[in-house]
């Protein structure tokens, strides 16, 4: 079946970039003993990627900062294509 239009093809790409990373930052660093314990690891990490950990692509803000300007008009973009 396969994803046939870029928009797609690009979503699949960071999707599975975050998947990746979440493996690398996450679940190979921990044995969990239960759901609620992984979904109380996974919860934190999700909570400090958003609100504390700065992303050089998005000048150097967490995700939620960025966010809050982007609805503001506080802060500009590059126009890109996909």
């Amino acid at each position: 079946m396969g994803i046939k239009n870029s928009a797609g093809k690009a979503l699949a790409v960071r999707i599975e970039s975050f998947s990746s990373i979440l493996e690398d930052e996450c679940y190979s660093r921990y044995e969990f003993e239960s759901f609620m314990e992984a979904y109380g690891v996974i919860n934190e990490y999700m909570r400090c990627s958003n609100e504390r950990r700065r992303y050089g692509s998005i000048k150097y803000m967490a995700t939620n900062i960025f966010y809050e300007a982007l609805m503001r008009n506080s802060v500009r973009t590059k126009k890109f294509s996909v």
